[in-house]
């Protein structure tokens, strides 16, 4: 029995007095109940950082875990992909203030989000530059500039007015080229009339069309633009549904998506069919449109996940629709300014060697700039094992791509605005700007996978994680159970503090959905995980990223009957 407390202060040989007590308790019986709880008041009377000290240095000199046991750390948030990539703002000041005011004057006047426009607005300007530079972080790692962009919208939100707005230069550009191109074209004809009547040989080049933007396209289309124009273009498409749902649609099972694929990278195009061969040396296009966020999972299915292609986007999730209507239109100085810094970065120009190949500008990162961009891989490496599968792919092109895309497209941005050469290395302030656009967007792939929940059964980082350290662990399973002592050490090896996990919380995640696994608490404070084999062997069958399974080499026997509170060795206790 416990004697009573005299009233004041508690000694801490009063508390171990308790401890020791609970130590040599066996099974769940009532003495055990009130010696915790004598313990739980006794312990209570001491300021909240002494009660942790003193069972910090129990548990140390005797090998216990009663400080996980009687200690509420704060329960931290699960590590999952929308905890550990959080929705930000977008960062509007990154813009040069130019810009940022022709993206404020044009979302106040179309009634659409300032971020929806800025995005539209860098996506634009990515496909302007197309081929003409690249930037690298070192010689062997050149990347264009090109942006893969959609509004994930609403009906009805006005994504289409905005698109309208922003591509009328563009749209002036096509026209004025098509006409000069229809004029030449007609001019050719003429000249190979004449020289077959006449007999007289004399060479003429038939026109070709320069594209400076198209929508309703195929893969043979394409490579045709690319032979005659490796500069690259805009793939406009209202709606993204009808480029994705078109991949394949003359040909059967095709291979459209590859040369997507592809595309993103700026790789070359061998296209074989029946007919004839073609072959583009110098790929590129910057792709801009809307999806709804209902149809979205529809037209990307899981596989666009899995063979890579919906990661090469970036999604910005636009708000709620709204009837809001503005007298105000986009004035004539907006569009002249509009105009003009299109017509810019259409004249940087492209070069080509003697065998039509591109030689881009290369634009390397300054000293602080290059340290800034290995910091940013460091931070997200930290935690992409804690990603799911799915989100780890987004950040990755987000990471090794897309942060160097950003950083090429304000640094153009800024030599517009300066008049100053646009040949000069990146520097930390462009780069850290490119820096806050990537957290963004790395915030968005959280609401992104969201619209996936109930199609796919995936486990978080912390739960992966989990599994895999239980299958290296199978080794030391005895009596039907796993320490919790041994799960807790190897998933904290090599982490930083930050993603440290304690035995309690180990233990929650144990049992949780969808591990639904089963933990009890011994003597000592110990927790054990209790092993179902049949269990074990179906959770690494499907979740387990392991190649082997060792299962049947454990040793099993007396496993704990986990709807009873038998004990196991006289110490395990279900909770």
């Amino acid at each position: 029995m416990i004697q009573s407390q005299q009233s004041g202060t508690t000694s801490s040989e009063q508390l171990k007095s308790l401890l020791f007590e609970l130590d040599i308790s066996a099974g769940v019986t009532e003495d055990r109940r009130r010696t915790e709880s004598a313990f739980k008041k006794a312990l209570g009377d001491l300021p909240a950082n002494e009660q942790k000290a003193f069972l910090t240095e129990y548990d140390k000199a005797y090998g216990t875990h009663y400080t996980d046991v009687f200690i509420t750390e704060p329960d931290l948030p699960a590590l999952t992909d929308q905890t550990l990539l959080p929705v930000c703002e977008f960062p509007l000041d990154v813009l040069p203030e130019r810009f940022l005011k022709f993206t404020e004057t044009v979302s106040e006047a179309l009634s659409v989000e300032p971020h929806i426009t800025a995005g539209t607005v860098l996506t634009i300007v990515s496909s302007a530059i197309g081929n003409t530079v690249r930037i690298a972080p070192k010689e062997s790692q050149q990347v264009a500039l090109f942006l893969w962009s959609a509004i994930v919208a609403k009906t009805g939100y006005g994504k289409s007015p905005l698109m309208s707005t922003l591509l009328k230069p563009i749209q002036r550009l096509q026209g004025k080229e098509y006409q000069a191109y229809k004029k030449a074209l007609k001019e050719y004809e003429q000249a190979k009339a004449i020289k077959s009547k006449s007999n007289i040989i004399t060479i003429h080049t038939e026109p070709k069309q320069k594209h400076f933007f198209i929508s309703d396209h195929t893969v043979e289309s394409l490579i045709s633009i690319f032979e005659s124009d490796p500069r690259g273009l805009l793939l406009y498409l209202d709606e993204l549904s009808g480029l994705i749902q078109g991949l394949d649609q003359y040909k059967g099972k095709g291979n459209d998506r590859q040369h997507y694929l592809e595309l993103f990278n700026c790789a070359p195009w061998q296209v074989d069919r029946k007919k004839d061969s073609r072959y583009a040396s110098s790929t590129g296009a910057g792709i801009i449109g809307g999806i709804q966020p209902k149809t979205l999972p529809v037209v990307f299915g899981s596989d666009s996940l899995t063979d890579g292609l919906l990661p090469r986007f970036i999604f910005t999730f636009a708000g709620k629709p709204t009837l809001k209507f503005n007298i105000r239109d986009v004035n004539l100085a907006e569009t002249t300014f509009w105009e003009n810094a299109l017509d810019y970065f259409y004249s940087i120009p492209l070069t080509l060697d003697e065998y039509g190949r591109i030689q881009p500008t290369i634009l390397p990162l300054n000293n602080e700039a290059l340290n800034l961009w290995e910091e940013l891989h460091a931070e997200y490496d930290k935690i992409l094992p804690f990603l799911s599968e799915s989100a780890q792919g987004f950040v990755i092109k987000l990471v090794s791509y897309y942060s160097l895309k950003f950083a090429g497209v304000l640094h153009c941005l800024k030599a517009f605005l300066s008049g100053m050469s646009y040949n000069v290395p990146i520097d930390v302030q462009t780069m850290n700007g490119s820096i806050q656009l990537t957290h963004f967007y790395a915030g968005q792939v959280g609401r992104l996978l969201e619209l996936y929940q109930g199609q796919q059964q995936t486990l978080n980082g912390q739960q992966q994680r989990l599994v895999d350290v239980i299958y290296d662990l199978q080794g030391k399973v005895q009596h039907g159970r796993l320490p919790l002592s041994e799960i807790h050490t190897a998933y904290n090896n090599g982490l930083s503090e930050a993603l440290y996990l304690s035995h309690k919380k180990i233990a929650s995640l144990l049992r949780a959905k969808p591990l639904n696994l089963t933990t009890q608490q011994g003597s000592g404070g110990f927790y054990y995980l209790i092993w179902d084999t049949d269990k074990m062997q179906t959770l690494f069958k499907s979740t387990s990223t392991k190649s082997t399974f060792l299962v049947g080499h454990v040793d099993f026997v007396d496993v704990v009957d986990v709807d009873s509170d038998k004990k196991v060795d006289g110490e395990v206790f279900k909770i």
